[in-house]
């Protein structure tokens, strides 16, 4: 289960820190604004550097096993960790693709 649902998962956070950082980012970007895309960023990025690096996942605790039995979980675990921390509001008007 964790084969599929983690990637599932991680593929559906980063997507939605980039949403974030797209509605956030202005050419106005205060603090508030950069604290709303900021925590929710650095949250993952512990989520993710804790099971790339220490082999703890959430709610199922210290599991080397599943690394052991996956490889490219912990592969799909770094790359997130720096997506999201690319995720970060941007002092710039942003577009969404399609909009381009």
């Amino acid at each position: 289960m964790t084969a599929w649902l983690f990637p599932l998962l991680s593929a559906l956070g980063v997507f939605l820190a980039f949403s974030l950082r797209i509605l956030l980012s202005s050419k106005k970007l205060g603090y508030t604004k950069f604290y709303l895309g900021m925590i929710p960023n650095m949250l993952a990025m512990r989520t993710h550097y804790q099971i790339a690096d220490l082999d703890i996942f959430p709610l199922l605790g210290y599991r080397p096993d599943i690394i052991d039995e996956h490889i490219f979980i912990g592969w799909l675990a770094l790359a997130c960790f720096f997506l999201h921390a690319s995720a970060f509001p941007v002092k710039q008007d942003l577009n969404w693709w399609w909009k381009r």
